[in-house]
């Protein structure tokens, strides 16, 4: 993730102070990725090569403002490489948006996830444990464990969310599932 630059925030990031390149809009597309729900975005400004990561906060809250609601009422968008592939060939990543009292699907995945509070607060309840997180908080979700997100507040909730299923499913390893069963 050291090659990776990302704006959290418009003054700062929960990495520290901003030190990145301008602020520049990405290539916006849409994928069958992540439920064939959301836009993805690749990074912008200028030659870039496939690792060199920029994605604007600017360009992100665009396209989850674009993004096309899931049936439980959030939305996400998928990051990308410059070709299009996954943000690496081991790391997966994605902006979900939890509108102002919204609850994501209950779902489970190989492969633990990353989840970092970039916008409001929100509740994530894994298994039998609810954990509450506010801007730039982090939590880790352990592999094949129940979670959910819910916004209690009434402000929106967006979260960055990363983990290794790229690498999983190139291993066939890769399993999701919604407690619907789905």
């Amino acid at each position: 993730m050291a090659a990776s630059y990302f704006d959290l925030h418009p003054n700062r990031s929960h990495l520290g102070a901003k030190t990145g390149p301008a602020d520049v809009p990405p290539t916006e597309h849409r994928s069958a990725s992540f439920g064939g729900s959301g836009p993805v975005l690749r990074p912008g400004g200028g030659h870039v090569g496939p690792q060199e990561l920029h994605y604007s906060w600017r360009s992100t809250k665009e396209a989850l403002k674009a993004a096309r609601p899931r049936w439980d009422g959030t939305a996400a968008v998928t990051l990308a490489d410059t070709r299009g592939g996954s943000m690496t060939p081991t790391i997966g990543a994605r902006f979900v948006h939890i509108p102002a009292h919204g609850v994501s699907q209950t779902s489970r995945q190989t492969g633990a996830r990353i989840m970092i509070a970039a916008e409001g607060v929100t509740e994530v309840r894994i298994d039998d444990s609810v954990h509450v997180l506010r801007q730039g908080d982090t939590l880790a979700v352990p592999s094949w464990s129940w979670a959910q997100m819910r916004n209690t507040g009434d402000q929106e909730g967006i979260v960055f969310e990363y983990d290794e299923s790229p690498m999983l499913g190139a291993l066939g390893l890769y399993r999701e599932e919604g407690q619907d069963g789905t």
